[in-house]
């Protein structure tokens, strides 16, 4: 329709390496692919995780929230968090950070993700970062699939992931 040729967008296409930050895969270790995206808002979380499991439909997904963003600090969305991370298996759920940039009558809570998750009957913990990584050498197998939400570093947990889970 444009006037571009088939083979231009085709070679294109396959020359894509997608972009940062949005399931971003950081690197796979024991035969477990650990992914970032930058999701801090129910529907984004929601479609990438659809979108993973799609890609890996046999595959345990496990999830981890890290609650950063001016929004996802506040308990906005706090009803349709559980239902975001529905294709998921596991939800690990950081506390959130920076909890004084929220007044104390509209934070988010990170323990009643997790026991909303565990009532679905999914793994769900809330737990700091280094625990996390604790919990998951211990709970990770081959072919386990890793994808961190946050809108910023969320404490380098993939690098120690990457480190820890060799």
């Amino acid at each position: 329709m444009l006037g571009v040729a088939k083979d231009t967008i085709c070679t294109a296409l396959s020359q894509f390496a997608g972009i940062q930050q949005r399931l971003e895969r950081v690197g796979t270790v024991a035969g477990v692919k650990i992914y970032n995206d930058f999701g801090h808002h129910p529907t984004a979380v929601r479609e990438t995780l659809i979108a993973l499991r799609s890609k890996y439909p046999k595959q345990r997904i496990w999830a981890l929230y890290e609650p950063r963003s001016a929004t996802s600090r506040r308990n906005i969305f706090q009803k349709e968090w559980p239902k975001a991370f529905e294709s998921a298996d596991a939800v690990l759920v950081a506390p959130v950070h920076r909890p004084e940039k929220a007044p104390a009558d509209q934070l988010f809570s990170s323990q009643t993700l997790a026991r909303d998750i565990q009532a679905a009957g999914k793994v769900g913990e809330h737990l700091d970062i280094e625990t996390m990584v604790v919990f998951l050498k211990k709970h990770i197998h081959k072919g386990d699939i890793i994808v961190t939400f946050s809108n910023g570093p969320f404490g380098n947990i993939h690098k120690k992931l990457l480190t820890h889970l060799k």
